[in-house]
């Protein structure tokens, strides 16, 4: 899961960091997209893409590729001036390519996922899905000890390696790897996002959505939303859960001024005393309505 999908993640829900990238790697390795991948690792094994590579090899009475001099003359020294040494470029078949590194880099997500300590994360989930991640990630773990597999390096893809393979003719054909690393980057879906929060949040929620279609109808609410301070913002509205960190008003905020719901709401959540003591309660449409007057914002705009 992405950086930015963390920070927005935690900005909506209250919930850790860390709790939400294991949640998020236990969804991913539970997804159709981990078992479409799991499934066609060995046909994608056994067509591994090579290249011939060469490296350095120390040779005694004997040459096995061109003799590299300067390391040859090292050597020698080292050897107490022993003529018959020599180091020589051999030649070798090479699978650390792009297109098995991403491979790899997908098997290696996916073992990890079994790992995950995080004890409140796995809660999340039921015994039937904790199964199916512990199965997936024990096969990955053993497609990676494949010997071709083994030696391919599994560190992070750059924007570069990740352009070339997907321009690749072999990229399009890997579609489960990519499908795998999609599912991966998008962390959750909506329904999946749910887990994280407590019965108050969702409530908050739907305050948030309720407000912002009263606003809207005065003033343009952008559809692009911004990350910042750990706080999302869409044009002059802001919201941070009560329970994330971050510098801003927690709540939701209207040019700078904290809304909040009615009393009875979430008065009864864990973290509904870090809301602001002296916030704007909102009940409703005339509640926006008042405010916006007195803020000497005009009347509905035209659509």
């Amino acid at each position: 899961m992405s950086a930015p999908a963390v920070g927005y993640a935690a900005a909506l829900s209250g919930a850790d960091p860390s709790l939400i990238t294991d949640v998020a790697a236990l969804s991913a390795a539970a997804s159709d997209e981990a078992g479409a991948l799991i499934d066609n690792v060995d046909l994608l094994a056994r067509t591994l893409t090579a290249t011939i590579d060469t490296q350095n090899e120390r040779c005694v009475s004997s040459l096995r590729g061109p003799v590299q001099w300067s390391e040859t003359i090292t050597a020698r020294a080292n050897a107490l001036g022993n003529e018959d040494v020599f180091v020589c470029a051999t030649s070798f078949r090479s699978f650390n390519t792009v297109e098995n590194r991403v491979l790899v880099v997908a098997l290696a997500a996916l073992a990890k996922a079994s790992s995950v300590q995080n004890q409140q994360a796995a809660e999340l989930f039921d015994s039937a899905a904790l199964d199916l991640i512990s199965a997936r990630s024990d096969r990955a773990r053993k497609w990676l000890a494949v010997p071709r597999l083994k030696t391919i390096p599994r560190g992070r893809l750059t924007r570069r390696e990740l352009t070339q393979f997907r321009n690749s003719r072999r990229g399009a054909w890997m579609h489960t790897v990519m499908a795998f690393r999609q599912r991966q980057q998008r962390g959750f879906d909506s329904d999946e996002f749910i887990r994280l929060c407590d019965p108050w949040t969702i409530d908050l929620h739907g305050f948030v959505v309720d407000t912002a279609r009263h606003i809207e109808r005065h003033e343009r609410v952008p559809q692009e939303l911004a990350l910042l301070d750990g706080t999302i913002t869409a044009g002059r509205l802001s919201f941070r859960h009560p329970g994330a960190n971050g510098g801003s008003i927690p709540g939701l905020a209207y040019r700078g001024i904290p809304l909040a719901p009615g009393k009875t709401l979430v008065s009864e959540a864990p973290w509904a005393g870090d809301l602001p003591a002296r916030a704007v309660r909102i009940n409703g449409a005339s509640d926006v309505e008042r405010l916006l007057t007195q803020l000497g914002v005009s009347g509905p705009r035209r659509r």
